[in-house]
């Protein structure tokens, strides 16, 4: 088989679409197609029946070069005539408003026909062909970084090295700092996508503290690069159950200062995933078993002396970083024969490591070609960087050398560049100009002063800028740079001063921010924030350690309660639960009754999906805080009290009474206030009128709740209000409406990236596609969902998801021990009402048992269900056929509903 051969063609209809010629024909005649036209149906046919987002299309054909949406209609546009489709009745090519579009064609992919079998009419492939090589596969999904800055005389490693992924599970990328490991790294990732079947993935380390970092960090940190769902336990065999078998590359990058939590941890999971393979930037090897270490070496510098032609240091990889990165400093730098020379001897000063090289051209605006050169040659001055060679491995020359770099760099800086780098090493995974000013000023001191030593650090590559044109552009610093920083900061006596005036900019950030996040849409408030996390954890920690300090404590319990809501939002909840029970103590005694209130509401918003505390206790604190936020007229905070208090009382159970708390919530809106603040208030009256019977106005309710949230693009909360009135039409027996609701809903979640973080529509859904009958289409919705169970409360419900699966495949026994252990009370199932859809699936489903087996071997295998385990449930739920063979009969008639409302 030639190599042609195996690469696949689509059929659709009575089109032939074949990738590597890069031709579409029309039953044997070729159809011209523009280039972007072919490469954007070739993204489109990859993915049929599936929503493509315009943002992947422009991502994938443009590359999002300055191009605008009008572009993909213009194409899609060409397209369409070039297939006879209709825009209005379309036969292959549907348009998704405002999200994208898709392919609800028919494929079938084919190998393509070998070149003997191409007809001899057909002109030579083009150009354009080996431009389509990169589509040849479907996107990948993974989370890469954007690409960064060319890499100069890396080419041949990065092939080596994707050829070694393939055969070792361990590879380990070593070198001294600044060698350009992480940028290797990225390259080899990127030429390694659509190789993995589950995926590229990417876990920068640096942020993550060494002294405060164990193996639930790491965990926490894995899963959500990952965008696994927060795990239940916690454990090592719940991540590797949440990431399956498919075969998947992860990248651990910077992992130098973590190595030992991360090895061992590696070690106990890792080998449990044959699909899995490592690949990890450190100083050291991991020094485990099966591991394979790839030396970095730095870049080959010029020859010296009369032998060095102009063609060789043309070529010259570390010459022509130097130049490029010149080049970008100095517009229309163009280096002379004596200048050529300098710059190879700079080159060699600096042994080819290409953080020095890119160093040292920030200096040459300043010192100019020549002045660099000799001042790296001035040993007496102490200004020559003393650089490590291939083969110097131990830690501390590794730590000498770059400390070299950075002294000398650090000696360039003016004191005020270098008060302000100290003090901004505070910082964990970058900041904005705005924080950078509250905490690298002092008291007494010019805030713009600070803002200026921004600029100039960044000029003189101390700083990293991201997006310069963002309004929120985040401001970072290279992790070496902020180490060397953060010992001056620790030997300048101001670290504690600074890592409080961090605390309190984190206070001021979450506090502002908290104020806001009932008013403006959910993903537009996360999107600033989530760049955050290692800084307000950092703050969090340095505040638990310095609890003595009444001012610290006080800032502490502001920022506990100003980002309760951040770790809800961010789906770490388990996380921020265990902040808040941290600062319970010193909130009951506090002199200030807010603030305990705060905590209180805090603890109420996130344990409510641990098993912290139980139902009863939340709604305590709820009630408590509703009281106290009331006593001292503190509208906005009592009136979200409410919502929880009443939220946390149907927990508790129906026969709660709370619709005291909807009446109140009435009562408190102010004039200012817009629907997306009231919205809470509408959803508690909403679902209280379902609980009562009134079904007809639940669903009314809900789809005019759905209908504002899309008019102000509130995303996120449109999801949850597809949610409910999936509910309400399923609540009147509507259920294929209410199933084609749910799948719109998360197939905008899937486009979105968000599918991980709507674990409650996701789990419903596929509780219902399984009471309805649809095997195949619950199968495919347990992989994404399984993943997610002890996560919260409704996650049970995939439990009743598979036993009625079972039941459906025929296995009625397994159907039963299932249903047995969804009620066990080992489990400590929640309380479900009358009315809830979870109820009468379970009424219905216990009724088709008790005819099927018969009530007494029904009641005898639940009750050994009710003993399974997790481990053995979860092995008897999605097994495929056991010995029990009889077929149990399905349901003569469509799924019977009952028309009152639920509450899940």
């Amino acid at each position: 088989m030639t190599e042609r051969s195996a690469v696949p063609m689509i059929r659709f209809g009575e089109f032939e679409l074949d990738i590597p010629d890069a031709r579409l024909r029309r039953s044997g005649t070729v159809v011209d197609l523009p280039p972007k036209s072919f490469e954007l149906l070739v993204c489109l046919v990859r993915r049929p029946q599936t929503l493509v987002p315009k943002d992947d299309l422009l991502d994938i054909v443009w590359g999002r070069r300055f191009v605008s949406e009008g572009a993909i209609k213009t194409v899609v546009s060409e397209l369409r005539a070039a297939l006879g489709d209709d825009a209005k009745a379309p036969r292959w090519i549907e348009t998704v408003p405002r999200r994208g579009y898709r392919f609800i064609g028919d494929v079938i992919a084919e190998q393509a026909p070998t070149p003997a079998a191409a007809s001899a009419t057909e002109p030579a492939p083009g150009p354009l062909s080996k431009a389509m090589a990169g589509l040849a596969a479907p996107a990948p999904d993974g989370n890469l970084p954007p690409p960064g800055p060319a890499l100069f005389g890396r080419d041949e490693d990065i092939a080596a090295l994707c050829e070694q992924v393939d055969s070792t599970p361990l590879l380990t990328l070593t070198g001294p700092g600044g060698v350009g490991k992480t940028r290797l790294a990225l390259a080899v990732a990127r030429a390694r996508q659509g190789r993995h079947a589950g995926g590229v993935w990417w876990l920068p380390l640096a942020p993550l503290a060494p002294a405060t970092t164990d193996s639930g960090i790491l965990r926490s940190a894995l899963a959500r690069a990952l965008r696994i769902a927060p795990l239940g336990t916690g454990s090592d065999a719940e991540l590797v159950r949440a990431i399956g078998g498919q075969p998947l590359l992860l990248v651990l990058d910077n992992a130098e200062h973590l190595l030992d939590v991360l090895a061992p941890w590696l070690a106990d999971w890792a080998p449990h995933l044959p699909g899995l393979r490592l690949l990890i930037t450190s100083r050291e090897p991991l020094q485990l078993p099966g591991e394979q270490v790839w030396r970095v070496a730095p870049l080959p510098v010029p020859a010296g002396g009369e032998d060095s032609t102009a063609a060789d240091m043309a070529g010259n990889p570390a010459l022509r970083l130097l130049v490029t990165r010149i080049g970008a400093r100095l517009q229309g730098f163009t280096p002379g024969p004596a200048q050529q020379q300098a710059l190879a001897k700079i080159c060699r000063s600096l042994d080819g490591l290409p953080l020095a090289l890119e160093l040292g051209a920030a200096r040459v605006p300043v010192l100019g070609v020549h002045g660099l050169a000799e001042q790296l040659e001035d040993d007496a001055a102490g200004h020559r960087l003393q650089l490590l060679t291939q083969g110097a491995r131990t830690a501390l020359p590794h730590q000498r050398t770059l400390r070299a770099t950075l002294d000398w760099s650090h000696a360039l800086l003016t004191p005020t560049e270098q008060r302000v780098l100290r003090r901004l090493a505070v910082f964990r995974g970058g900041f904005t100009a705005a924080t950078a000013r509250a905490v690298a000023t002092a008291p007494g001191e010019d805030p713009w002063t600070t803002l200026d030593a921004l600029a100039t650090l960044g000029d003189k590559s101390m700083l990293v800028a991201a997006a310069p044109d963002a309004p929120d552009a985040r401001i970072g610093m290279l992790e070496s740079v902020r180490e060397y920083a953060l010992e001056q900061l620790e030997s300048s006596g101001e670290a504690d001063a600074t890592a409080q005036r961090h605390l309190l900019a984190m206070v001021a950030l979450f506090t502002e921010a908290e104020a806001e996040a009932l008013d403006v849409p959910q993903l537009p408030w996360l999107a600033p924030l989530e760049p955050e996390l290692e800084n307000l954890r950092s703050a969090l920690r340095w505040a638990e350690a310095h609890a003595d300090d009444p001012t610290v404590t006080d800032a502490r319990l502001d920022l506990v309660a100003a980002s309760a809501r951040y770790f809800q939002r961010m789906a770490l909840s388990a996380e921020g639960a265990r902040f808040c029970l941290a600062v319970r103590a010193s909130a009951e005694t506090h002199r200030d009754p807010l603030r305990r209130a705060g905590i209180d509401l805090a603890v109420g918003t996130l344990c409510r999906f641990t098993p912290m505390l139980t139902a009863e206790e939340h709604l305590a604190l709820a009630r408590r805080a509703v009281q106290t936020f009331e006593d001292h007229g503190d509208t906005p905070r009592a009136h979200y009290a409410h919502y929880l208090a009443w939220a946390l009382a149907l927990e508790v159970g129906e026969h709660v009474a709370r619709a005291h708390h909807v009446d109140r919530m009435y009562e408190l809106v102010q004039p200012s206030w817009g629907p997306m603040r009231t919205r809470l208030m509408r959803s508690a009256w909403a679902q209280d009128q379902r609980l009562l019977g009134h079904a007809d106005t639940f669903l009314q309710a809900c789809r005019e709740d759905l209908a504002l949230l899309r008019d102000l693009e509130a995303q996120a909360e449109s999801w949850i209000a597809a949610h409910t009135l999936m509910l309400a039409e399923h609540d009147l027996g509507e259920v294929d409406r209410a199933l084609a609701i749910g799948q719109s809903a998360i197939d905008e979640i899937r486009a979105a990236g968000r599918l991980r973080g709507q674990t409650q529509l996701l789990v419903m859904h596929t509780a219902m596609r399984a009471d309805a009958g649809d095997v195949a289409g619950t199968r495919a919705a347990l992989a994404d969902a399984v993943p997610t169970l002890g996560t919260m409360q409704i996650t049970e419900l995939l439990w009743l998801a598979m036993a009625w699966l079972a039941w459906h495949e025929g296995r009625g026994a397994d159907a039963a021990r299932l249903l047995g252990w969804f009620d066990s009370p080992v489990r400590g199932c929640g309380a479900y009402g009358p009315r809830t859809f979870t109820r009468r699936s379970i009424a219905r489903l216990s009724a088709l048992l008790d005819t099927a087996l018969g009530a007494r071997e029904h009641e005898d295998l639940q009750a050994t269900g009710a003993a399974l385990g997790q481990a053995e449930a979860l092995r008897v739920g999605l097994r495929t056929s056991d010995g029990d063979r009889r077929r149990a009969p399905r349901p003569g008639t469509p799924p019977q509903t009952d028309a009152n409302p639920t509450a899940s």
